[in-house]
């Protein structure tokens, strides 16, 4: 793709088994690449200017900390800290946030099943119940996939507040294995929701307003709205937006003489912006990942066929 026809920037990138493929093209091709996901050890490998939209567990975990300090809700918490095997390389790093808020956590600990074998997660969690119970905690903070803490602190009568770091496993796609009822009251951390894009975003509706005059035959419906087996048209659209958008910024800032240094300058020194699903982001010479807004959220079993997460407080910018 990028030797023969001669790709100046690739959007959007490799996801999922495949996103290894995306240090290929910023590392043995030199091309530009918005999107993916970038690691300190993915970016070393880069020779060409890499950015996204994305943010890393760390940053993501900052921003819960700072909005639930924001509305009083660390003070008296005694937090037991369990990362899913996954997540364990993480494990310190997440504990040290949480220090740095003033918390010392009263058990860090990362479990060693896997997320494909439920009988050996159901027996390490039900030894690790009785530690957290016997820790004094009253809050569980889960690092990575949190599906087996959330049912199994359901199933051994945990009495805990759960906080998850990962978003990405809640509201409609909360585990099958995890009773909807068992995940009511998690607090997650998230940018805007996908119906606060639809509805309120004015830099999402300037693509649904391009792609509607496209496509006239086409109707994109409201997120909420869809019914199984209904093209997924909002995702798509919302998601490609903010990679044309972020491009067209970064290449709009570089000027006429489009090149990987004036890109990269541009980088550097666009500073805060704005783009679908994002009313605050920034880039700089040292932040690669776009996104600054973020929001608390709430699992709510009652909405949608197995959940879905509401907004509990304001959308703020919650990055330095």
């Amino acid at each position: 793709m990028t030797e023969d026809n001669e790709v100046f920037a690739v959007l959007f990138g490799f996801l999922g088994p495949a996103e290894v493929a995306n240090t290929c093209i910023v590392g043995t091709q030199e091309t530009i690449l918005v999107g993916g996901t970038i690691t300190a050890e993915r970016l070393a490998e880069a020779r060409a200017p890499w950015v996204n939209e994305r943010v890393t567990r760390e940053v993501s975990t900052g921003a819960l900390f700072t909005l639930l300090e924001a509305e009083g809700m660390l003070e008296g918490r005694s937090v037991a800290v369990v990362a899913d095997a996954s997540a364990a390389p993480q494990l310190g790093e997440v504990a040290d946030l949480l220090r740095g808020r003033g918390i010392e956590p009263v058990l860090e600990i990362a479990t060693s099943a896997q997320v494909s074998d439920l009988i050996a997660q159901n027996q390490e969690w039900a030894a690790l119940s009785e530690r957290i119970r016997a820790a004094g905690a009253n809050t569980l903070l889960l690092v990575g996939n949190a599906s087996a803490g959330i049912e199994n602190a359901a199933l051994n009568g945990l009495e805990v507040d759960i906080w998850a770091t990962d978003a990405s496993g809640l509201g409609s796609n909360i585990g099958n294995n995890v009773n909807p009822e068992s995940a009511r009251g998690v607090i997650t951390v998230n940018a805007m929701t996908g119906a606060q894009i639809f509805e309120t975003d004015p830099r999402f509706k300037e693509c649904l307003d391009a792609f509607n005059a496209r496509h006239p035959d086409i109707e994109v419906k409201h997120p909420d709205t869809l019914e199984e087996g209904e093209p997924l048209w909002y995702n798509g659209l919302s998601a490609h937006c903010r990679f044309f958008q972020l491009f067209e910024l970064l290449a709009t800032a570089a000027g006429p003489n489009l090149t990987h240094e004036t890109f990269a300058e541009a980088i550097a020194g666009i500073g805060e912006f704005s783009i679908a699903g994002q009313p605050y982001a920034s880039l700089g010479p040292d932040k690669l990942s776009s996104n600054d807004s973020f929001q608390l959220l709430e699992q709510d079993p009652d909405r949608g066929a197995r959940g879905e997460l509401v907004p509990i407080g304001p959308l703020r910018d919650a990055t330095p």
